[in-house]
């Protein structure tokens, strides 16, 4: 399992990326800089993806 505080960190840090509301070309630059390979898959740009990434993560599991 993933480190509760770990995912506590990545979900600020997402969040704080979005907060910056770049343009979805730098959001796009951004997130190849922090190493993402791939594209969000569709319908998904950038930002959106990240958002739904942030969103999922901060969702509690149950596990304690």
């Amino acid at each position: 399992s993933t480190d509760r505080h770990l995912v506590a960190r990545l979900v600020g840090e997402l969040q704080e990326m979005l907060a910056l509301d770049l343009d979805e070309p730098d959001c796009a630059l951004a997130v190849a800089e922090l190493g993402m390979e791939v594209d969000p898959p569709a319908p998904y740009s950038p930002s959106g993806w990240l958002a739904v990434v942030a969103g999922q993560l901060a969702v509690p599991t149950g596990e304690g």
